[in-house]
């Protein structure tokens, strides 16, 4: 058995639960629906994992059963499915403002002429490119790294921050952050040698930004998106403006 099959049997119990009023659903059930509040339950793994490791890249296989170790251990205390809810229960509350600020912007082929992106989109809505494996291990990082390094002290501190990314009148038309994002996201596309961890990575350092209160991009999504982190990740060939 996997390491990740062994990491998914830990947590069994929470699918075709909800958190929050998400349900959680196996890959094979069909395509999740973000808009009906459905994530798939491996894409909420991957995240807490990448929360428990500090780390947004996929692990080996070492590194995953040693995780597995210290989760089954946690366990037998019975706190890490409560670690796990309030991991999913505070990316929810981040889940909603990002959907709730991209003001149901759709990237159709109009939008996407305009901001040149030219291949193929990340995601065609807020809904699904916040529900991806990409966006939920990139989250679980981020957390892990600003907790180690107090800059939050816990999930708690997400209440008072997607509560300033709602109050925070940004000049945005329709959406702009969001086809700003697509399109850095394109860049990534073009320009990473691994593009599934160049995305992984550019999230991290996106809500390290958007949750940092000492940051010029606090609770700013047009400003993140506009002052882009993309040459900071490794595998992009060159710096990207």
């Amino acid at each position: 058995m996997s390491p990740r099959h062994q990491l998914e049997m830990l947590y069994s119990d929470m699918l075709n639960t909800e958190v929050n009023g998400v349900k959680l659903i196996r890959e094979v059930e069909g395509t999740a629906n973000a808009d009906k509040k459905e994530f798939i339950f491996k894409n909420t793994i991957d995240g807490f994992n990448s929360y428990m490791s500090r780390n947004a890249l996929p692990m080996d296989r070492e590194e995953m059963l040693e995780n597995i170790k210290m989760l089954e251990k946690m366990s037998k205390e019975n706190i890490s499915v409560d670690i796990f809810k309030s991991f999913l229960e505070g990316y929810i509350k981040v889940f909603d403002v990002l959907c709730e600020k991209a003001k149901n912007c759709y990237a159709d082929q109009d939008k996407l002429h305009e901001y040149e992106i030219k291949s193929s989109p990340f995601a065609r809505k807020a809904s699904k490119a916040f529900s991806t494996s990409q966006a939920l291990t990139g989250y679980g990082a981020a957390m892990g790294i600003m907790k180690d390094k107090r800059i939050i002290e816990d999930f708690g501190s997400l209440e008072k921050i997607v509560k300033d990314i709602e109050d925070n009148c940004i000049d945005d038309k329709e959406g702009e952050w969001f086809m700003e994002f697509l399109k850095r996201m394109d860049m990534i596309k073009v320009k990473a040698k691994k593009i599934g961890n160049a995305q992984r990575m550019y999230l991290e350092y996106f809500y390290r930004e958007l949750f940092n209160e000492e940051s010029d991009s606090y609770a700013d999504l047009l400003f993140i998106c506009n002052n882009s982190a993309i040459s900071r990740i490794d595998g992009i060939d060159s710096p990207v403006q």
